[in-house]
């Protein structure tokens, strides 16, 4: 096989070079984020096991920035899983998060960026940082290019994801590729974005997946909102042709005028299965490298792909820095139709900001399976949490 040539950018000298030629460079900026969380779960046998997990998260930065518009972002992590019962879960021990070299103009709307970053789009269903729930995030080599208008941005990237690897340096998922265009319009009452993903493979077959989505959030009314995105998938992929979709639909509403009143939201999801996996054609929706969901906890493995799902929820905020939230799905694969595939989650989760540095955090989520189903997630899920970041 002939092995294709790669060129490897030295990003740490290359900011030094960058940095010094620039003039009088401003203070470092030193950022902190640390994240602790005591996650336990339930088997769904009547004496199922327990698992008990302490997970935790230090993340520790600095930014240098220059007068001419040039900056370098290194990020430290250390992330880790303390067992207390259970399975074992991986860990990402005094490694690298982000490190990469941002170029930009003073006053100018261009921005180049180079190394390893994070990268979100939207709500992050399809690319996101996961920053919020996964204890060890997400982060891609990537070049970028960005154009931030007063009422546009425009996103270009290509990267491969970065693969956690406990033990040794974290490393470039170099089978896999992702790269698109991202677009995200200011419009008075919401925003629409449009987007263009092509998700690349090293099979024998050429793989590609071609991922081209809209979204759009709008306050239509006085106190409600709604939230859409659809997207659809071509390429070949494994051999077989794809063809696959995947839709959201939210709405959501105040309960009254106040400025703390309750806010009930409606939702439904549907994620395309491969409803003949023998042919030829992969219809199963691929869900890229999303964020995970912050309040079904051990009891929600569900991707957005071979599902149909319609949940309510609500959100309250008594107070400046108290949130309450509650929410109920109810879940079925949606090349199914048995009762016995059907189930249902229930979650209630509180947030309270002690200060602008610290947060506290609990929830507790139920996961309901019909009777004579195949073994399903942990029956109930709870976690409480602390982060703070500076």
């Amino acid at each position: 096989m002939k092995r294709r040539a790669s060129i490897r950018i030295p990003l740490f000298p290359l900011a030094a070079a960058l940095l010094a030629a620039q003039p009088a460079a401003e203070p470092l900026r030193l950022r902190v984020d640390g994240l602790a969380r005591l996650e336990s779960g339930r088997e769904q046998e009547a004496n199922g096991s327990m698992e008990i997990y302490g997970l935790y998260r230090t993340r520790v930065g600095l930014e240098a920035r220059s007068g001419a518009g040039a900056s370098f972002v290194f990020e430290g992590q250390d992330a880790g899983a303390v067992i207390l019962t259970g399975a074992p879960l991986p860990s990402d021990h005094f490694d690298v998060h982000q490190a990469f070299v941002a170029l930009a103009r003073p006053g100018g709307r261009w921005q180049v960026r180079l190394g390893r970053q994070e990268l979100a789009f939207g709500d992050e269903r399809l690319v996101g940082a996961d920053s919020e729930w996964c204890y060890m995030g997400r982060s891609f080599d990537a070049a970028r290019v960005s154009y931030l208008g007063e009422s546009v941005r425009l996103d270009w990237f290509a990267s491969f994801p970065v693969t956690h690897a406990d033990g040794g340096w974290n490393r470039p998922q170099s089978t896999v590729g992702l790269h698109g265009f991202d677009a995200t319009w200011k419009l008075a009452g919401g925003d629409v974005g449009a987007y263009w993903i092509w998700k690349s493979g090293r099979g024998a077959e050429g793989e590609s997946r071609y991922t081209s989505g809209l979204r759009h959030t709008a306050a239509i009314a006085a106190g409600i909102e709604t939230n859409a995105e659809f997207a659809w998938q071509t390429g070949r992929w494994a051999g077989e042709r794809v063809r696959a979709w995947a839709g959201h639909a939210e709405v959501s509403r105040k309960l009254w005028a106040a400025e703390n009143a309750p806010v009930a939201a409606a939702e439904y999801n549907y994620g395309s299965p491969d409803a003949k996996p023998d042919d030829g054609l992969a219809g199963a929706f691929d869900d890229l490298f999303p964020a995970g969901h912050d309040r079904f906890g051990l009891a929600d493995p569900f991707p957005w792909s071979n599902i149909r799902s319609a949940g309510f929820s609500l959100e309250w905020r008594p107070r400046e820095r108290l949130e309450i939230a509650a929410g109920w799905r109810r879940i079925r694969p949606a090349a199914s139709e048995s009762e016995e595939n059907r189930a249902g989650q229930f979650a209630v989760s509180a947030a309270y900001d002690i200060s602008g540095e610290w947060r506290v955090f609990a929830a507790y989520a139920r996961y309901f399976q019909a009777a004579g189903a195949a073994s399903g997630p942990p029956a109930c899920s709870s976690f409480i949490g602390l982060r703070r970041r500076f």
